[in-house]
């Protein structure tokens, strides 16, 4: 996961230099919690998955 700064004084469209890419590769499950349990749970799961993706 990948969280920019804000910086002072904005956004300007009008320029390129505000505009900011990240390129990374996809990843092959996504998961959305904030449960700590959920997070606990997946990471003994994987270590259970033989061929995991890497």
């Amino acid at each position: 996961m990948h969280r920019l700064a804000a910086m002072p004084g904005g956004w300007d469209p009008s320029t390129p230099e505000g505009v900011i890419l990240i390129e990374q590769a996809p990843a092959p499950i996504v998961l959305l919690t904030a449960a700590d349990t959920d997070i606990q749970v997946l990471a003994q799961a994987v270590s259970l998955w033989p061929d995991i993706p890497a």
